[in-house]
């Protein structure tokens, strides 16, 4: 069975309640070859015009196009089971969709697919933050079979050049020339030749590394801490005579000089307890100057 994965999202704001909805999405059945020669999941950005029919939309227009699609789910459900009626639970079942990390169908629900979008209109980025990160905003002409295009071409049908835009203004400027533009070629040649909004150098991780860059999304907040002069500590020593620093996937790791340090016995007692094969650690006391954070 095929079915689409979303994988992320990048709303660009250009205007107070204004958005254009671009999303990564790839058919769970497609692959290409990476870099270093793996194959991969095919996925690609594309401008999401499906609820709204519009390149441009308010949240409030968006919401309800997302409202409308999933009416047409419950009455087009009417005529089945009774036992496999629509469900907002298993919203990607009966869609043929689900998210990265999700893994199969229904475990879309309705409500994450909502709040996805809605959250792409909370977190959206303005063209002028997307260029200031690195992540190129450009407007081009919408995919064509390269022998329909020549074909095309040799009829007098005008393609226009992908145009790079670093600022709003600029973006529509060319969201203004190339809608003109396609709608007298369409017109006169009775085509359907679209044009789109497209991201480049942004892959599936750049979206949400930069929400929590701007906007603090799931960024924890380093707690301040505060040094303390002490003359002796307790740390953590290893049946090897070296001193306990983390564990791997490898084993323990140790060193030579003592890692861990700890003000009272109690604080040192609990860590010791911590590490799952601890036979033969133990506590040691150190009569030593030193700086321990707290």
């Amino acid at each position: 069975m095929s079915y689409e994965i979303i994988y992320a999202k990048q709303f660009i704001k250009v205007g107070q309640d204004l958005f254009v909805p671009l999303i990564m999405t790839g058919s769970n059945n497609c692959y290409e070859r990476s870099y270093n020669n793996r194959y991969k999941r095919d996925r690609s950005w594309h401008l999401d015009k499906f609820f709204t029919n519009s390149m441009l939309t308010t949240q409030t227009q968006l919401s309800e196009g997302i409202d409308k699609f999933r009416e047409t789910l419950m009455e087009r459900d009417n005529d089945r089971e009774k036992d496999n009626q629509y469900s907002d639970d298993r919203f990607g079942y009966f869609t043929s969709m689900t998210m990265k990390g999700l893994g199969h169908c229904s475990a879309l629900t309705f409500n994450r697919f909502k709040s996805f979008y809605m959250n792409g209109c909370k977190y959206a980025l303005t063209v002028e933050q997307l260029t200031e990160h690195g992540v190129d905003v450009s407007v081009e002409t919408g995919y064509i079979w390269y022998k329909d295009k020549e074909e095309l071409e040799k009829k007098g049908y005008k393609f226009l050049p992908t145009e790079f835009v670093k600022t709003t203004d600029e973006f529509f400027t060319s969201y203004s020339k190339f809608k003109k533009h396609y709608e007298e070629q369409n017109k006169k040649f009775k085509k359907e030749i679209h044009f789109t909004i497209n991201l480049s150098d942004c892959n599936e991780n750049t979206p949400g590394n930069l929400r929590k860059e701007i906007f603090g999304i799931n960024k924890k907040k380093n707690r301040e801490k505060k040094s303390v002069e002490v003359d002796s500590y307790y740390t953590i020593k290893a049946p090897n005579g070296r001193y306990f620093l983390r564990k791997t996937k490898y084993g323990y790791r140790y060193v030579y000089h003592p890692y861990f340090k700890f003000i009272n016995y109690v604080d040192a007692d609990r860590k010791l307890k911590s590490i799952r094969y601890n036979e033969g650690y133990e506590v040691e006391w150190v009569a030593e100057k030193t700086t321990i954070y707290v």
